[in-house]
């Protein structure tokens, strides 16, 4: 409901960069369609994020970090989840944590406390 008073807002503040939340891909396309640059902002910390972003990713692959995991019920909520966003999300809207082409993402997260989670996001990103 909100995208067509977005488009308004870009058209008149005519900004140089939109950076936009993870759950509101639509506004990567809107800012794309007025040749706006668009930025992702993930507001999850690197280690809650490289968790989701390895059962994207590589669902087969388990997670190097096992201090991090889901029980066996919340991994069967989680796909249900997933195959309900997929079902819901515009066909050009991408998911929610990989669009096939991040060149820049912003992530709420420090070097000196998610060191490993940070190397191993840019591991998922880069193959």
């Amino acid at each position: 409901m909100s995208k067509p008073n977005f488009t308004k807002i870009l058209e008149n503040l005519k900004p140089d960069l939109v950076i936009y939340d993870i759950l509101l891909q639509w506004a990567k396309r809107v800012a794309n369609e007025h040749n706006i640059p668009a930025v992702k902002l993930v507001t999850l910390g690197a280690a809650v994020f490289s968790y989701f972003f390895n059962i994207l990713r590589k669902p087969e692959v388990e997670f190097p970090f096992p201090a991090i995991y889901l029980r066996k019920i919340e991994q069967v909520r989680l796909s249900e989840m997933v195959a309900k966003s997929n079902k819901a999300t515009e066909p050009d809207d991408g998911d929610l944590l990989a669009d096939g082409n991040m060149q820049i993402m912003l992530m709420s997260t420090s070097r000196t406390v998610e060191s490993k989670y940070i190397d191993y996001c840019l591991e998922l990103i880069n193959h």
